[in-house]
């Protein structure tokens, strides 16, 4: 869950009604005005020529050919900076990256900006204009938003570019670079990889191309890094690699367990925290080093003591893994602190695979695991989670005993204790399905008890698009960025007296295609969890619905952190009224989606 820059507000009555009126003007502008014009003019124009004159001595000494120069322009502290302004494509002059870093606890904005040697003159006359010439109506300095929102000009150096953790600059060690070039003209990527071959600089197979920018991966240092911003006109952005699950997957288990310990430097735990994530499911083994801070024995519980506490299956660790941290990829991925404040209970309500429940009960099953639960710690705020379905579609919405029960808990209707639930959408597995990717996922039916009324259920949409492992070189993913997951199941086929469903989707990971048709769920396109024989490895390929409704548990969790006395109905709410279409989404969703088949044909056509 992203931190958010302002907390909700909760109200409490009285209220009353007043009507709407609008505010007239653009749009507001939040640029500070100097205290002299005069000194912050004669200011910025020194430090725009000590750039140059920087620039011009180091190109002698590199004997670099490039045409121009990079500048950095930074805003006051807490102020905006103009930034339409800072581009002119007419005169060469590109705006290349904007980013916000934290200064003096205020937010300051950098823009670097490519200045071509024959408009050098380019802003210093807009900094002479602005010092001493007026606009004719309003006698304001002109250039008057511009100038007054620049607070420093520097020159560029390789930080300027790297639109990442800082921390993961590389230094001596070469390391996997992401090269995004402020062009996807292709003379600029030739010259670009003419030069990476002249300085023996590795350059990864293909590239990957959008509207004004072309990327390539490169094996680098700081020396090359360096090497490259003196050299080259267009670099727009440097990025870290992102090293995908299966990266991690494939690491020998002492490895991993470095990354595991790397993980544990960082994060702090709250001991004493009230709020947990229940997960209803086949346990979860808590010696797992990631898991041993969160999910003490006493939780661990189980509906039927013959079962056993432990998991057997695995799912159910992995499970807790993404209800703590969410997807591990992102988190080795990154070097910032995490401050985990929730806990873990497990509460196992499926049997052993040696001791199969000849009777299951789906509905009283879930209950006692609840039960079980409250009973132990009656004083926590739980969010449940419950990532377990049925696999037979014929219920079409309609309730059935096991979501007429969640039902039941969650709106408190036997106790008068209001409870967030958790569901998993159910999933659409096998390459017959997938084949047929996304009409099968609005035919394929959220399976029960996805249905219930009053749980939150989850299903999965995927940004993960990017395959590297050289086994699956000449794969595609079935779904594209933002679309929604081939293991997604929906209720699109649903009559209009039924909820819809799934409320809301979390990443659940992709599917690749060969070109022969073959299809499969390769690593590269998971999530990584923790894994359940930490004996054997640290980390698990997880995905698909039940990914999703362990993220969805954690957000739930982060919101009953911030806000202790929000409402269950709150908490759900606030997840779901803060989700929004992607534009991938939108882009292939028609109107009235649910009204007739004939309009599920269009979507997918």
């Amino acid at each position: 869950m992203a931190e958010s820059k302002y907390r909700h507000i909760f109200l409490s009555g009285p209220t009353y009604s007043q009507g709407f009126t609008p505010r007239s003007g653009r749009g507001a502008t939040n640029y500070p005005v100097p205290s002299d014009r005069k000194r912050h003019s004669q200011k910025l124009k020194k430090q725009l020529e000590d750039a140059w004159k920087t620039a011009e001595e180091a190109r002698a000494v590199s004997h670099s050919s490039r045409t121009g120069i990079y500048i950095d322009f930074f805003s006051e502290p807490g102020f905006d900076i103009k930034i339409k302004s800072l581009e002119n494509l007419g005169s060469g002059i590109r705006l290349l990256n904007v980013r916000k870093v934290k200064k003096d606890e205020k937010e300051q904005t950098i823009a670097t900006v490519f200045i071509p040697n024959e408009k050098r003159s380019y802003f210093l006359k807009k900094i002479n204009e602005y010092a001493t010439e007026t606009t004719p109506k309003k006698k304001k300095p002109k250039h008057m938003h511009l100038i007054d929102s620049i607070k420093d000009i520097k020159l560029a150096i390789l930080e300027s570019f790297w639109c990442d953790d800082i921390k993961k600059v590389p230094k001596e060690k070469k390391e996997w670079v992401e090269v995004w070039l402020s062009s996807e003209e292709e003379n600029i990527v030739s010259e670009f990889n003419q030069f990476l071959s002249e300085n023996e600089i590795r350059k990864a197979e293909g590239k990957i191309k959008f509207p004004e920018r072309t990327v390539e991966l490169i094996k680098a240092n700081k020396e090359d890094l360096d090497k490259i911003i003196e050299q080259s006109d267009d670099i727009a952005e440097l990025r870290s690699a992102k090293k995908l699950a299966t990266y991690y997957t494939e690491l020998r288990n002492e490895e991993q367990i470095e990354e595991v310990k790397k993980i544990l430097e960082r994060t702090k735990y709250d001991k004493n925290s009230n709020v947990c994530v229940c997960i209803l499911d086949h346990g979860v083994n808590n010696g797992h080093l990631l898991i041993q801070p969160v999910l003490d024995k006493d939780d661990m519980l189980s509906v039927v003591q013959d079962w056993g506490m432990n998991d057997d299956h695995g799912h159910g660790t992995c499970m807790a893994g993404i209800a703590t941290y969410g997807d591990l990829v992102e988190v080795l991925n990154s070097s910032n602190n995490i401050n985990i404040r929730h806990c873990l209970e497990s509460s196992k309500i499926l049997p052993p695979d040696d001791k199969p429940n000849e009777a299951p009960f789906w509905g009283y099953m879930t209950a006692q695991g609840v039960s079980i639960a409250e009973i132990n710690k009656p004083e926590r705020k739980r969010i449940i989670c419950m990532a377990v379905t049925a696999m037979d579609f014929r219920d079409r919405g309609l309730p059935s005993s096991w979501s007429g029960m969640i039902d039941n808990i969650t709106s408190g209707a036997e106790d008068d204790k209001r409870r967030i639930f958790i569901i998993s959408a159910g999933n659409v597995y096998g390459s017959e399905y997938w084949a047929n990717y996304p009409k099968d996922n609005l035919t394929n039916e959220i399976h029960d008890p996805g249905q219930s009324w009053n749980a939150l259920t989850v299903g999965a949409y995927t940004e993960k698009s990017l395959i590297k492992h050289p086994d699956y070189k000449d794969w595609e993913p079935v779904a594209e960025t933002g679309d929604l997951s081939p293991y997604s199941t929906t209720s699109c086929s649903w009559g209009k007296k039924w909820p819809i469903k799934p409320e809301v989707v979390f990443e659940g990971g992709n599917v690749a295609r060969a070109s022969n048709g073959s299809l499969l769920d390769i690593d590269d396109l998971q999530l990584l969890s923790t894994s359940s024989e930490p004996h054997k490895r640290q980390f698990e390929q997880f995905g698909m619905t039940s990914a999703a409704a362990a993220q969805a548990s954690r957000m739930a969790a982060q919101i009953q952190t911030n806000y202790s006395e929000a409402w269950p109905e709150t908490i759900r709410a606030l997840i779901i009224h803060s989700a929004s279409w992607t534009d991938k989404m939108k882009s292939r969703m028609p109107d009235n989606l649910k009204s007739s088949h004939e309009r599920l044909d269009n979507y997918v056509q």
